[in-house]
């Protein structure tokens, strides 16, 4: 592969990202199902009463950090479904990274949820050293995935099309 061909790839890149970031919300996709959930997360204004309803450490499997435990909070909250507006009850797990929070948070009692009005699955405990939850939406091969691979596929497409059409040089 040629420095030139890795060149128009990226170039195909840029226009495909660009492309689906204008086209995909213009036929109704909105951007919490294609861009990753972390950033949908930092922008997410809605915030709702949630309920704890699980605590547990369980020990980590790092071996740099034998004998360590990790603190969760399971929680639900009430949003109104996207499509339908009807509200009814999501719930999510969050890895607290403080032990005091994690020992101050006792079932039943109530926390703050910040959630994507979009994408309710997209939420977290609006606490500091909370954050995103590890729910259906957020996990790392949610969805948003399959976009990064239509933004290769398309890349690539981009990439033969700027070799073919594109500048030509005599060898």
């Amino acid at each position: 592969m040629t420095l030139r061909r890795v060149g128009r790839f990226f170039i195909g890149l840029v226009i495909a990202i660009v492309l689906l970031g204008i086209v995909l919300p213009l036929i109704g996709i909105p951007k919490s199902h294609f861009l990753p959930p972390s950033w949908i997360y930092k922008k997410a204004e809605k915030v709702t009463a949630g309920r704890i309803v699980k605590t547990y450490s369980p020990v980590t499997n790092d071996p740099f950090k034998v004998g360590e435990h990790l603190y969760f909070i399971d929680y639900v909250f009430q949003a109104p479904d996207p499509k339908t507006g009807v509200k009814q009850a999501y719930n999510g797990t969050v890895r607290i990274a403080d032990k005091g929070l994690y020992t101050s948070a006792k079932v039943d009692q109530r926390v703050p949820v910040r959630y994507e009005k979009t994408y309710p699955w997209i939420n977290g405990v609006d606490v500091e050293n909370a954050g995103l939850g590890c729910g259906e939406g957020s996990n790392i091969l949610s969805g948003w995935l399959i976009w990064v691979l239509v933004s290769f596929v398309l890349a690539y497409i981009f990439g033969q099309v700027l070799g073919k059409y594109g500048v030509q040089e005599d060898y």
